[in-house]
């Protein structure tokens, strides 16, 4: 069985401190080799109270913008309640107006299998748009689950 990163991230603040350098590294290797990836910013939403204090529940525990593309990725990282792989991607909208952003939310427990999924759903989102693995995703913006096999349990 795999074992997950990170898995007291919330009760370490080192393991914390390490989850989020995953997923910037993570990000930025998605970025920087993907094309018409476009400029983007990071972090985009705030993980720290008005008065300086970080909340560091994982939610987000990464973000980051395109304004030139109207895209944002927020990643929301959970502890492991197992070893099966828990990924939860869909597409939601922030700001009002004509032209809202659009954004990948990618909810999950970081597994090696969810870090390889979260890869290919990032790179998809910063080439295309879209995300494939979000297929099945409400038009209202909740959270749908999409099952995904464990790599070597397909039947």
């Amino acid at each position: 069985m795999p074992e997950p990163f990170f898995p007291n991230f919330l009760h370490n603040p080192a393991d914390y401190a390490a989850a989020e350098q995953f997923w910037k590294k993570l990000w930025r290797e998605v970025v920087g080799t993907t094309p018409l990836a476009g400029p983007w910013h990071e972090p985009w939403l705030t993980t720290i109270y008005l008065e300086g204090t970080p909340f560091p529940d994982g939610d987000p525990i990464f973000s980051a913008i395109s304004q030139d593309h109207r895209l944002g990725l927020r990643v929301i990282q959970h502890e492991p309640a197992g070893h099966d792989v828990d990924f939860h991607p869909w597409e939601t909208t922030f700001g009002d107006g004509p032209t809202p952003t659009r954004v990948l939310v990618i909810d999950c427990a970081l597994f090696p299998d969810a870090a390889h999924l979260a890869t290919a759903a990032m790179r998809n989102w910063v080439s295309t748009g879209t995300c494939e693995a979000c297929a099945d995703s409400a038009s209202d913006g909740h959270q749908v689950p999409v099952a995904i096999p464990i790599r070597g349990t397909e039947k």
